[in-house]
């Protein structure tokens, strides 16, 4: 939820008022992109005690919860916003951001759809509208999602490991091997995308391609509970019984550690 949209107040102020917000919105905006939240939850408050309506106020308030992980009343004010001006894409793109986090999925894909009819070369939304099918397991529209934004940004690595994702769900292990090895080519200290790989050769009975991954996994986050519990898997296939009680043990310790902090 990065990007600022531009827009006047929602309705007519007079000239001293009408300064007073401009001014108040820069410096909120300001401090904002400077990451001084609370400087900027102020200032944008102040805004909106004046003009009730700024449709712009209302917007930055939903990013900042967003960004707090405040993610109902995020989407509370940017429906705000939407109800103001439910023209510009950024907004409907950041309310489905916020509903995709609070699980809503269905909702977040029809707020995606609704921010590609205003602007569909949008690769951001393209892929987050894919990371919503995907959790809806429609594997094969989020592979057409994924290929859009990728058409749009070839180098975006989380496209490449989702899109490979998917194809893993489509039996498409090899196309999903190669979507990883992508990923990895542009940006290699990844652990999740080493696993992800790891899992598709395990698949493929490629046990000790699939060891070598998950150490690779491993190499880069040692505290990786998934990557132990895949090598688990990977050395017994292999016949090395000690080495994978081992490693199942370091997963359930992970895992225990994990949820006695939750």
């Amino acid at each position: 939820m990065s990007r600022h949209s531009r827009g006047a107040a929602a309705f007519a102020q007079p000239k001293a008022a009408q300064s007073s917000v401009h001014q108040l919105f820069a410096e909120g905006l300001a401090c904002h992109q400077q990451g001084k939240l609370d400087r900027a939850l102020a200032a944008y408050e102040q805004v909106l005690r004046i003009a009730p309506k700024h449709f712009e106020a209302l917007h930055h308030v939903g990013i900042l919860c967003f960004q707090g992980g405040k993610h109902n009343i995020a989407a509370s004010f940017i429906r705000s916003a939407i109800a103001i001006n439910p023209g510009v894409a950024s907004t409907h793109s950041n309310l489905g951001n916020a509903l995709k986090e609070l699980g809503r999925h269905d909702e977040a894909l029809a707020s995606y759809d609704r921010a590609l009819a205003l602007a569909s070369n949008d690769a951001d939304t393209l892929y987050n509208r894919g990371t919503a099918l995907q959790a809806l397991g429609r594997h094969a529209e989020a592979l057409a999602s994924f290929d859009a934004a990728l058409a749009l940004n070839p180098t975006d690595v989380d496209a490449h490991n989702n899109r490979a994702l998917v194809l893993r769900e489509l039996g498409r292990l090899e196309a999903a091997l190669a979507g990883f090895d992508r990923a990895l080519a542009l940006k290699s200290a990844i652990p999740a995308v080493h696993n992800n790989r790891g899992n598709v050769l395990k698949d493929m009975r490629n046990f000790a391609e699939a060891l070598q991954s998950y150490e690779a996994a491993l190499a880069l986050a040692g505290n990786y509970g998934d990557a132990w519990y895949n090598r688990g898997i990977a050395l017994h296939a292999l016949e090395r019984p000690l080495e994978a009680i081992e490693s199942y043990d370091n997963a359930l310790q992970l895992f225990a550690d994990s949820a006695d902090t939750a």
